[in-house]
């Protein structure tokens, strides 16, 4: 998988920047932040991530984009995203096939 410099959720485009720790609403510093306003998805270029932590938390944000644009309320989106995005990634990894141009 490569992380794209844009993606396409619910028919918005949105960047994809490396950031020196990008924070959330709580001014916690993350691996990475989606941006509904500016229409990014903010990868943290501070960390030395492993390339399939990066790879997780790319797909991590994508997820809570998802949820965005779809309208999704959920009383822990946190915990859904982080599950998802880890059973995502594994699916993604495991059958790679499936996701070849």
């Amino acid at each position: 998988m490569q992380i794209p410099n844009k993606v396409r959720i619910g028919g918005i485009d949105y960047k994809v920047v490396f950031k020196p720790n990008p924070t959330n609403s709580g001014n916690d510093v993350c691996y990475g932040v989606f941006d509904s306003e500016q229409c990014e998805i903010q990868l943290n270029s501070e960390r030395d991530m492993h390339p399939e932590r990066l790879k997780q938390t790319f797909l991590h944000e994508l997820l809570h984009g998802a949820i965005w644009e779809c309208g999704i309320e959920s009383e822990d989106e946190e915990l859904l995203v982080k599950t998802m995005a880890r059973g995502l990634l594994q699916i993604i990894n495991d059958n790679p096939e499936i996701f070849a141009n």
